[in-house]
């Protein structure tokens, strides 16, 4: 039997004095766990979560355990963090690289990154089938080109490794639309396929993922900046951009995104 799982990518904005009002945290996170309970993915992805805030959504969503680190090490600064159904799935092994020119030191930065970007892996094994897959996830600078472009370059050589032992799929904020060249590093001649372009159906076509709070389309197609890629081990039956709105609140500045899986011989 196939196996299929839902995944969802999702940069929940972090915490912080700068969002005040209905963008607040603690407003917010109602909203987001609203969204969360009614996709209800297998794996979650979030980017820019500090540990108080993954602290929330874990107990939110008392179905999941996460792995992560804080990119500065520890519990400080933000997490990329990966959820999983534990009832579902169990942890064989798990990892943390920072988007460097020496990815195995912590809070390493290199390239005019604006601040430093990491990467964590966790490798999942179905507890039912027996099947295995690698997740890895990540957010990319958002000022720096060549950072971007460094990033997605070891991004590719980390995961084609552990792609050669399991399935894998690869999500993030990666501040880079479908027209960069960082998307191009990844998606051109690679392992890798945007679940977003290969998906057998589509919601949302025509939007972005930047919202910033106030633009339900997303910045347009151009401002794709939230992504889904999948080794040839997965077929992508759909994926969505999500709504990350309910009754008009925005649950954070970006929107997540949403697609269903089932893996395949590569």
């Amino acid at each position: 039997m196939k196996m299929s799982m839902s995944m969802m990518t999702y940069n929940i904005r972090v915490a912080g004095p700068h969002d005040t009002g209905e963008h607040a945290w603690e407003e917010r996170r109602p909203v987001m766990k609203k969204v969360l309970q009614k996709y209800s993915p297998d794996v979650l992805c979030t980017q820019e979560g500090t540990y108080n805030q993954l602290l929330g959504l874990e107990e939110d969503l008392p179905d999941y355990r996460y792995i992560g680190l804080g990119r500065e090490g520890g519990s400080n600064g933000e997490f990329m963090a990966i959820f999983y159904k534990s009832s579902v799935y169990r942890v064989v092994a798990y990892d943390h690289f920072w988007l460097s020119e020496t990815p195995e030191v912590i809070g390493s930065v290199s390239w005019g990154s604006a601040c430093t970007r990491m990467a964590t892996w966790v490798l999942l094994e179905h507890r039912d089938t027996r099947e295995s897959f690698y997740v890895l996830n990540t957010h990319m600078d958002h000022i720096s080109g060549d950072a971007r472009q460094n990033a997605a370059h070891l991004l590719l050589e980390r995961a084609g490794a552990l792609s050669e032992q399991a399935p894998l799929v690869l999500t993030g904020d990666f501040n880079s639309s479908p027209a960069s060249e960082a998307y191009g590093i990844l998606t051109e001649n690679s392992i890798f396929k945007d679940t977003w372009t290969e998906a057998e159906e589509k919601k949302g076509r025509g939007l972005g993922t930047f919202t910033d709070y106030t633009d339900e389309k997303g910045g347009g197609e151009e401002n794709r900046i939230d992504w889904v890629l999948v080794t040839d081990h997965w077929k992508v039956k759909s994926a969505e951009i999500v709504d990350g709105r309910m009754n008009g609140r925005f649950a954070s500045d970006h929107s997540p995104v949403f697609v269903n899986l089932e893996q395949q011989k590569a």
